[in-house]
């Protein structure tokens, strides 16, 4: 209860995404209809107790197709978002750590995509590659890298100036240690 009280509105973001998780693992329980089934008898029926969010113009029920979509988004941000951390990391560790020409280079690359707002360049990156699930992730992995890969490379700098790290050279370890 402490820190419902401290913090309400980070435990209400908390229960939201529990609640979203939980929606997208249990959507075969929880979608009172199946998504992709179609009645064309009743497409664009508004809301009500059948179908609290009405149908679409085939005659979906569109509930059932939001709580199924709901494992399609969750999947794509994670992974997304995944592989946008991780290629950024190993970008700015790289940057960071082997300064000169190769940390120019990477550097120029990112301010580059950093220079193009995020949705153009992801707009610009769907519009190049076919329009799907794999490339849109891939688009926003790409807008995400280069955030992830200056804040590392900032890191890996402040870090190669600490005593200990002059000491480890000193000793006569490798770049890997």
């Amino acid at each position: 209860w402490g820190v419902i009280k401290r913090k309400p509105l980070g435990m209400a973001s908390a229960a939201l995404i529990v609640l979203l998780v939980f929606t997208a693992i249990f959507a075969n329980v929880l979608a009172p209809y199946d998504p992709l089934s179609t009645r064309p008898e009743i497409r664009l029926a508004p809301p009500g107790w059948e179908h609290p969010f009405g149908t679409d113009d085939i005659g979906r029920d569109v509930l059932s197709r939001i709580i199924y979509g709901s494992r399609i988004s969750l999947w794509v941000g994670l992974l997304a978002v995944g592989i946008g951390t991780l290629a950024g990391t190993i970008i700015g560790l790289v940057s960071g750590y082997w300064e000169g020409w190769l940390d120019l280079g990477l550097q120029r690359v990112m301010d580059a995509l950093m220079a193009i707002p995020g949705l153009i360049l992801a707009l610009a990156i769907v519009s190049v590659l076919t329009p799907s699930t794999t490339n849109a992730m891939l688009a926003i992995a790409v807008v995400i890298i280069p955030g992830n890969s200056r804040i590392v490379r900032g890191t890996v700098l402040s870090a190669k100036q600490n005593p200990y790290v002059e000491a480890a050279q000193a000793l006569g370890c490798g770049h890997l240690r």
